[in-house]
């Protein structure tokens, strides 16, 4: 299938656990398995990743890099500062609904605290995101994430697409026909 450019704004439903001292939140959802994504594409009304998709690319998350924000949409691959950097993640394991993973941040980072304190009294302040490539086609009226060969970075965002939280994901409107 085509490649595409992803950027999707998934987090997950684990119980709240924030441990301040070693500078983790556990069991965030990293990717989810929906998106109203359409990535322009005529008579899309969103996207779906599949298990097999997230599963082979379990890997490709496990480690990587997390920062503050999304580059811009119109440059995807730009190179990250130092200052965005905020974190990796570890842990990651794929459930029947994502992926999911350990948040681990940076303590000296300014922004750490303030996502801790989201965390613990707000998670819905803010969400994960990937920032990856996928390929896919067309199934039905979704675009179907069949692959994702790369994983530039997952970063931390305050309007995630497709979650409303850092622990639980968004419920997609059903057509129902």
């Amino acid at each position: 299938g085509s490649p595409i450019s992803l950027s999707e704004s998934i987090v997950g439903d684990s119980t709240l656990t924030v441990d301040r001292n070693k500078g983790i939140i556990y069991g965030v959802k990293v990717c989810g398995l929906h998106s109203p994504n359409t990535y322009g594409f005529k008579g899309c009304s969103g996207t779906e990743y599949t298990l097999e998709a997230l599963e082979k690319a379990k890997h490709l998350y496990e480690g990587i890099q997390v920062n503050a924000d999304h580059p811009p949409r119109s440059r995807p691959d730009q190179e990250r500062c130092i200052d965005d950097l905020i974190g990796w993640l570890s842990n990651v394991t794929v459930k029947d609904d994502g992926i999911y993973a350990d948040l681990n941040l940076l303590l000296e980072d300014r922004r750490t605290a303030k996502i801790f304190e989201a965390a613990e009294r707000n998670p819905k302040m803010f969400g994960l995101s990937h920032n990856a490539m996928g390929r896919g086609e067309m199934r039905g009226d979704k675009w179907t994430i069949l692959e994702i060969p790369e994983v530039k970075s997952v970063d931390v965002v305050s309007d995630a697409a497709t979650v409303n939280s850092l622990y639980e994901s968004k419920r997609q409107p059903v057509k129902i026909r």
